[in-house]
Formats: structure tokens, C-alpha cells, sequence
């Protein structure tokens, strides 16, 4: 058996999921997780809120609250998050139940202020969100937000599409490279993928030197099978984070989405390169380790595999939701068997239980049955 996780789709984008961050590497492996404690539901939310994931957010702070119904920061983020998904009840209720806490909090009591002279209805938030076109305007780096933001919109409030689509050729007007990477992410974020490139593509027209419309057009390109023109752009995108001196941390991560797009495409000499890139500007990166080791594994350098899986088991987290480092143990054991490294394949197979993975990919039998057969044959051996 060889477990991976693989990509389900590279369905870059959508709004069914409402996740304005997901991209190569969060792949579609998700089933009901463990019970976690107060801490993990709490950290696991704000990885969530990142993504734009705000029912999970909201469930998840939720779970925290049941555990610890005093935690005045899990409310905050609860409240949070519902203002983002729209619950305005839910918001002030959370809002008012910091102050129940904490009746002195000026921060409460400035938000709960600030939420009763808000509008209430999506009616009156869109228009607003409209009203804000010449603000938003002048820093493209609101766009992709405020992009997915309308999208959203047009999708629950379709009789506001003229007028948004009035907002978008406006945002063009008063500064073109916002307004087509606004543009290219509305159409990102509905799915409409080749009228999203063409409108990066106008953006990287005007202006050669825009890394973010490589990006996203990269993004959206590899949304759609189209591998070779998104790993043209993300060389592009890491020429132009060179010549501009971009934190490690940005350019790890395109090294890292294009060495696993690299690896798709059975380039797996350049794929091993571009992820050993991502982990040298990011020693502690558990998603490139395992991506590193199942290309290792296919060319069948097994030794390099079990040390990337190491890695994941060390920098993973038990938070991740594809269960990266539960995997981890599961891939390594294997391989310690193969090796006839038995004592440490079992050990593996027995902390993957003990993690409670099983729970999460429905395997506790098959991985039983592993651990008898392994200690049968070290009994034999005797």
C-alpha cells in the first residue's frame, strides 16, 4: 500500500468553498477530524480565517468555546468571522458576551457601538462595498479581496451584477493595475478561468514587471490543467521576486508551487530541486518535505524519502487538516518495512494509531493487519 496525498482536483479557486487562499498543496482530503482540545480548535480557526474559510472558522472557535466558555479571545474570533460570513446577530452576541466577561473592554464596547450604527442587511454591505470603489482603488494590494469580495456578491445578489460590474470598469479608470487584477480575481473566484487569464494577461501587458498578475494568472492556469504556462509564470514571478528582493518566506512558497507542479508533470529531477529551494528559505516547511518525499520515492530514493518524511513528522502539524504528518508515519513505516527495518515500521504504524489517524482516513483495520503481519514475521524470524 502507498498512501498520499494527492491532489483531488486543481480546482485553484471556488467560491463553493469560500476559500480565497487555496492553492497547490491544499488538496482535496478532508473527513471528519479527532476531537482536538480547546487550543487546537482554537489555532486550527485561525489558520482557517487565512483562507477565508469562515463556517469551519466559525465551528471551530465554537468547539473551543464548549471547551473553555470563558475564552474572551476565542470570541473575538468567532465574532470575527461571523461579520465576515454576514452574522451580524452573531457578531454583536459575541461581541456582548467579551463585555458580559469584561464589562470594562473599551474594545468591546467601541465594536458593539460601531455594530449598531453599521447596516444590517447584505443590501446595505454591498452598497457600501460599492460606495468604496475610489478607496479601495489606490493599493492593489486590496484587490484580490476586494475581487473575491464582489464575486461572492454576484453570486447571492445577482441583480447587483450591472452595477458590479460598473464598480470593476470604474477601478479601471482611476487605476488600471488595480483594476484588472480586481478584475481577474472576480473572474477567478466564479470559476470562469479563461476570462480570468485574458484579464491578467492585459494586466502583465501594461505592466511586464507585475509579479502578482504572473501569479495569479499561474494560479489560475494550473486551475485548469494548463501546467505549462503556469510554471512559465511562476519563473517569471521568482526572476521579477529576485530582481525586487522578496521576504524568503513569498519566495519559498513559489518555489515550492512550482516544484509540485513540476512533479505533476513527471519532471521529478525539477521538482526535487524546487521544493530542496522552498525548504532551504524554509527549514521548517512540512508541506514541501512531503511533497519532497513522494517524488523522492518514485526515483526510488527511498533513504532521502524516509528523511523528508522525518521532516514532515517533526515540523508537521497535528492540526492539518489533510493530515500530512499522520500520513507521514504511515509512508515512513512502509518504507522501514521494505528496508526490513521492522521494530521501526511497526513503531511507526502504532503512533499513527495512537494519533488517532485512522479516524480520519478509515484505515485502522488495514493498518492492523500490518502491524500483525510484521510482528508475526519478527516472531518467525526468532
Amino acid at each position: 500500500m502507498h498512501i498520499r496525498v494527492m491532489p483531488g482536483s486543481f480546482d485553484t479557486f471556488s467560491l463553493v468553498s469560500d476559500n480565497a487562499e487555496m492553492v497547490i498543496g491544499d488538496y482535496g482530503l478532508m473527513t471528519d477530524q479527532p476531537q482536538l482540545t480547546a487550543e487546537e480548535y482554537f489555532d486550527r480557526a485561525v489558520d482557517r480565517d487565512h483562507k477565508w474559510d469562515f463556517s469551519s472558522v466559525i465551528q471551530d472557535f465554537t468547539a473551543a468555546l464548549e471547551l473553555r466558555p470563558d475564552w474572551i479571545e476565542a470570541y473575538w474570533g468567532r465574532a470575527n468571522a461571523r461579520h465576515n460570513s454576514g452574522d451580524y446577530d452573531g457578531e454583536l452576541h459575541d461581541v456582548e458576551e467579551i463585555l458580559r466577561l469584561e464589562p470594562e473592554n473599551e474594545r468591546a464596547n467601541a465594536w458593539r457601538k460601531m455594530i449598531l450604527l453599521r447596516p444590517k442587511s447584505s443590501e446595505e454591505t454591498i452598497n457600501q462595498l460599492l460606495n468604496s470603489v475610489d478607496f479601495v482603488a489606490a493599493d492593489i494590494n486590496k484587490m484580490k479581496t476586494y475581487g473575491f469580495a464582489l464575486a461572492r456578491f454576484a453570486q447571492t445578489m445577482p441583480d447587483k451584477r450591472d452595477e458590479i460590474d460598473r464598480v470593476l470598469d470604474r477601478i479601471i479608470t482611476l487605476n488600471p493595475i488595480a483594476g484588472y487584477l480586481a478584475r481577474g480575481a472576480y473572474f477567478q473566484a466564479r470559476n470562469e478561468r479563461e476570462k480570468a487569464v485574458e484579464i491578467y494577461t492585459e494586466a502583465i501587458q501594461l505592466n511586464p514587471e507585475l509579479a502578482e498578475a504572473y501569479f495569479e494568472r499561474a494560479s489560475t492556469y494550473s486551475g485548469f490543467g494548463h501546467f505549462q504556462e503556469a510554471l512559465a509564470d511562476y519563473t517569471r514571478v521568482l526572476e521579477l521576486y529576485s530582481l525586487r528582493g522578496e521576504l524568503p518566506f513569498n519566495v519559498s512558497r513559489v518555489y515550492q508551487l512550482r516544484g509540485t507542479l513540476r512533479g505533476y508533470t513527471s519532471d521529478l529531477d525539477g521538482a526535487i530541486d524546487d521544493l530542496s529551494q522552498s525548504i532551504h528559505l524554509r527549514s521548517d516547511n512540512a508541506e514541501a518535505y512531503f511533497q519532497r518525499g513522494t517524488f523522492r520515492e518514485e526515483k526510488e530514493d527511498f533513504e532521502g524519502s524516509i528523511a523528508d518524511y522525518t521532516s514532515v513528522i517533526e515540523y508537521g502539524d497535528m492540526r492539518d487538516s489533510l493530515g500530512r504528518k499522520e500520513i507521514a508515519y504511515v509512508n515512513r513505516g512502509r518504507l522501514r518495512e521494505d528496508r526490513s527495518d521492522l521494530v521501526g515500521a511497526i513503531a511507526d504504524w502504532e503512533t499513527y494509531l495512537a494519533l488517532e489517524g485512522s479516524k480520519t482516513f478509515g484505515d485502522r483495520t488495514e493498518i492492523e493487519g500490518w502491524i500483525a503481519e510484521v510482528k508475526a514475521k519478527l516472531t518467525s524470524d526468532k
